[in-house]
């Protein structure tokens, strides 16, 4: 029998066989509409025993057991499917079933050893013990497991297995958002819009798949726009200056470097408007071919907004990569500068602590361009910046202060508008 599926371009890397396959994104991306046709199709074609999981299922309502049951009567295929009340019998004599994994333990999971297929939904919500009992679990040759998932915290179990630096080979990956579907209905683009304009601080969240907001960050990002939204710079500023902070070390398991560029005015309504920013990883012998970069986009910005005293140059970390870069940048002539090493020496939580007030006072805000500006790093496309700013919390691990672009956030003020000490 063949089904008449019309699969969205982005999902198609998923038809292929792999040990792992992974969906993540916000909402409207049809991500758990791809699973649950892909999984009718495959129990057609062959005998399938597929599982499918979410970390707490108190009832079956709570399950994708609906949206199964949907699809196989949108598909008319119905004839060929069982619906009971806690399974689904499929052709070939194979079967659905449907299990929260709070619920299991080391013995009672071991039911599931011969099944063909796990799909876990939600698999935000799933503990790293879960997928400890689950991945050895599903091992009958040519087995898969699938899970789809709006990301929530970058330390949660999905995104180290399947998103961190020791992804699993055998592991296909897709990032897909509302943009990505092709029959993304009226309906949710009327809810998109509003969040877009009315609740900007979650619409990242629930609708491009960035991480989530914990209540207790340094800088909320409501603190950043104004009346609900970034700026849109429509006077003329003071100057424009960037600011650069260099990686410790080279290597995709290390940090990047990062830059933004900043618009400085007398405005007392408005001093100090992040413009644009960027965060790369690069060698650091590459460093000075990137600085021009920079410097043109600054000069193009200069172009742009003519502030009264141009542009005023670059402020370099005088600290790991930056040393070199900083010294080579001055022998050539070029405009940098060192940033003061009373900041340097702060560390993350003393630049946060001595950055607040102006942040608090609504001295600094953010650019409808930097708001909006998603760039490659590390393997994600999305807004770095907003993310590592808006997710800042003190007393976080220390391999969760490897965020640059929160650095070259909190150094703009610092230098910008502090006194000569830099606070």
């Amino acid at each position: 029998m063949i089904l008449d599926i019309q699969t969205p371009r982005i999902f198609l890397p998923l038809l292929e066989p792999a040990r792992y396959k992974g969906v993540y994104g916000g909402r409207g991306s049809g991500k758990s509409h791809f699973f649950a046709e892909l999984l009718i199709e495959r129990c057609i074609a062959e005998k399938i025993d597929a599982v499918c999981l979410r970390e707490v299922q108190r009832t079956l309502d709570e399950s994708v057991k609906k949206l199964l049951e949907d699809k196989i009567q949108s598909l008319s295929v119905g004839h060929l499917f069982t619906v009971q009340h806690n399974r689904i019998l499929t052709p070939h004599d194979g079967r659905i079933i449907f299990v929260g994994m709070q619920d299991q333990n080391a013995q009672n999971i071991k039911s599931l050893e011969g099944f063909d297929i796990a799909w876990f939904e939600e698999a935000q919500t799933m503990s790293a013990r879960s997928l400890e009992l689950l991945r050895p679990t599903i091992r009958k040759p040519g087995s898969e497991l699938w899970f789809s998932w709006n990301p929530d915290n970058e330390g949660d179990a999905i995104d180290q297995f399947l998103r961190g630096p020791s992804r699993p080979p055998e592991s296909i990956v897709i990032e897909a958002n509302w943009r990505d579907n092709p029959w993304f209905p009226e309906e949710l683009e009327a809810e998109r819009r509003l969040d877009y304009e009315v609740f900007p601080g979650r619409y990242r969240h629930i609708w491009e798949g960035d991480y989530g907001i914990d209540g207790d960050t340094f800088f909320p990002m409501e603190k950043l726009l104004v009346d609900g939204q970034p700026v849109t710079i429509d006077w003329r500023p003071d100057y424009l200056f960037a600011v650069i902070d260099t990686a410790n070390k080279d290597g995709a398991k290390h940090d990047g470097t990062a830059c933004a560029i900043w618009a400085k005015s007398r405005d007392p309504f408005i001093p100090l408007v992040l413009v644009d920013w960027d965060v790369v990883q690069i060698k650091a012998s590459l460093l000075m071919d990137w600085l021009p970069g920079i410097e043109a986009q600054l000069e193009a910005l200069a172009d742009e907004l003519k502030p009264r005293h141009g542009n005023v140059g670059i402020w370099i970390e005088d600290a790991a990569s930056g040393i070199q870069l900083l010294q080579t940048a001055e022998a050539q002539g070029r405009n940098v500068h060192a940033i003061d090493s009373k900041l340097t020496s702060a560390g993350k939580e003393g630049r946060a602590i001595a950055c607040s007030p102006y942040i608090a006072r609504d001295q600094v805000k953010i650019s409808r361009h930097a708001y909006d500006k998603t760039v490659k790093y590390r393997g994600q496309t999305k807004n770095h910046l907003w993310d590592q700013v808006s997710r800042f919390a003190m007393g976080q691990d220390k391999k969760d202060h490897m965020k640059d672009a929160l650095d070259v956030f909190m150094y703009g003020p610092l230098i910008a508008l502090g006194n000569t000490d830099g606070y």
